[in-house]
């Protein structure tokens, strides 16, 4: 039986790089390097099995005392790696620590050298809580020389740094507020909902940029904006708001590898305004600025940065007809998905097994299509995300009627569908058309010129509900409009998705 052992996990997380710089690590050190052979065994393994592991391992050294070593390799490892990532956090702590052991030593004035080093490089990088620290340090010196001016502007000094603190801390708590609306709505379906949420945030996320006091504070403000236009459907605003985002970082490029976690998310929302407005140029030389920035990350194997990128590079080549690439760039996600499957939050990996299943559908492969739904509705909760249940639940019908499935089969699928939308008591206008069309009306089409005739009154029912604001969000996951277009006029569904795609961004 295979354990999810912390110890074996940590070391198939390491890369190359980081494996080279442990075994050199260790070859530094003194006293017994059994843990290298603990190491190199656990290495070797697809699956750890602790029983079977120490059966086979009987004679080897590293199995007396097993839960101790285990630990010892573990302590190691980890010893290496925060040698081998330095940052300017790591930085500074150590700079702190020399400064605490030359005061605690009376040698103020090489203190104070250290503690300026320290200071310059929070200053530089926005590290307002190690600053605070670095100028409390500051302090207690300035105190014990007797230096009553220099304690007092260090005083003064604090204070302000308390004051960006708590600057980015009202910012935090209005985009947590935001995004937990998020989760429970996903968007506004009615202009109740939108003022709801704005009474709940408060109007901190609308204020002038200014009043955001470090680039900390910015991109909360603009993240919190590109949620919010997101939930209201405005497409204009959400791509303004993600662009300065990302322009934090290209102002200020040391932020990349200070904080990678927030460049991701920055370029992941602005790559997606790019998709919904088939704004292709910026599409690709974006994806290209991604690539590019990889060099800055901490660790540039970084998990989500590849399926990010593939996810973008999928949509680009599909928009610009490459759909041969797309599929490439679709194997390359299924792989790399795999891979960190288990470091995903369940509403990222549904989010990837959707877009995977998109991708084939778009290329007219059904079977893996369903094969990638079926994974998505049997193994993630999506009941969090309604909009996302929503659409993938409609979506399914969809490609198994592309897949040639009876009517009858079509009906039990409504059936069920209607049962798990229900359960979140009101159902949207959009999905009672659908699946009342599939129901009543698609399920008893008698030909081929009769679904055509059954479509285009769909369609025309569809275009009529898009000038709703409310009622066009679930359009955006999948562009029911094109589809029911290819139909109509005969055409592949990829061909008429690039068509729109070409006409937008002209």
């Amino acid at each position: 039986m295979e354990h999810k052992d912390e110890l074996f996990q940590l070391i198939k997380s390491l890369t190359g790089n980081e494996k080279r710089y442990f075994k050199l690590y260790s070859n530094l050190q003194k006293g017994d390097k059994t843990y290298l052979l603990l190491f190199d065994a656990l290495d070797k393994l697809k699956l750890y099995d602790e029983k079977k592991f120490k059966t086979k391992n009987a004679k080897a050294s590293f199995i007396d005392n097993y839960t101790w070593r285990k630990h010892h390799l573990q302590s190691m490892i980890l010893f290496s790696l925060e040698s081998f990532h330095k940052s300017p956090e790591s930085e500074i702590y150590s700079l702190i620590h020399r400064a605490t052991i030359l005061f605690d030593k009376g040698l103020y004035g090489l203190c104070k050298k250290t503690i300026t080093k320290a200071k310059v490089l929070a200053q530089k990088h926005e590290l307002q809580l190690l600053l605070f620290d670095v100028l409390r340090l500051e302090e207690l010196v300035c105190s014990k020389l007797f230096d009553f001016g220099g304690q007092q502007l260090r005083v003064d000094e604090m204070n302000k740094t308390l004051a960006v603190v708590q600057n980015q801390q009202q910012y935090k708590t209005a985009f947590m507020k935001l995004y937990k609306q998020h989760l429970n709505l996903g968007f506004f379906r009615t202009k109740n909902d939108e003022l709801k949420t704005r009474k709940i945030i408060g109007k901190s996320i609308f204020d002038a940029d200014e009043k955001a006091m470090s680039l900390a504070a910015k991109r909360q403000v603009y993240y919190a904006r590109f949620i919010y236009y997101f939930m209201k459907g405005d497409l204009k605003n959400q791509f303004a708001s993600s662009k300065k985002n990302v322009d934090t970082y290209l102002t200020a490029p040391e932020q990349v590898k200070i904080n990678t976690s927030g460049f991701i998310s920055a370029i992941n929302a602005f790559l997606y305004c790019c998709t919904q407005l088939n704004y292709t140029d910026h599409l690709k030389n974006y994806i290209a600025f991604f690539q590019q920035s990889r060099v800055q990350f901490k660790n540039p194997n970084h998990l989500t940065a590849s399926l990010v990128i593939y996810s973008h590079e999928i949509t680009y080549h599909n928009l610009v007809r490459q759909f041969d690439k797309g599929l490439q760039k679709t194997e390359q996600l299924i792989t790399e998905l795999d891979l960190h499957r288990a470091n995903l939050a369940e509403l990222e990996v549904a989010g990837y097994c959707v877009n995977i299943a998109m991708n084939y559908f778009v290329n007219e492969r059904y079977k893996e299509s369903l094969y990638w739904l079926n994974k998505t509705l049997n193994e993630h909760h999506l009941d969090v995300r309604w909009d996302m249940e929503s659409m993938v639940n409609i979506f399914f019908i969809i490609v198994h009627f592309e897949k040639g499935a009876s009517p009858e089969f079509l009906k039990t699928l409504v059936k069920r569908t209607y049962r798990v939308l229900l359960k979140r008591k009101t159902l949207h206008r959009f999905e009672t058309v659908i699946l009342s069309f599939i129901k009543s009306k698609l399920s008893k089409a008698k030909d081929e010129e009769d679904i055509i005739e059954k479509f285009t009154l769909l369609r025309k029912e569809l275009l009529r509900l898009k000038k709703d604001r409310m009622e066009s969000r679930p359009l955006e996951y999948f562009n029911l409009i094109a589809w029911l277009s290819a139909k109509i006029e005969g055409k592949k569904f990829r061909e008429i998705i690039s068509a729109i795609a070409s006409l937008r961004s002209q």
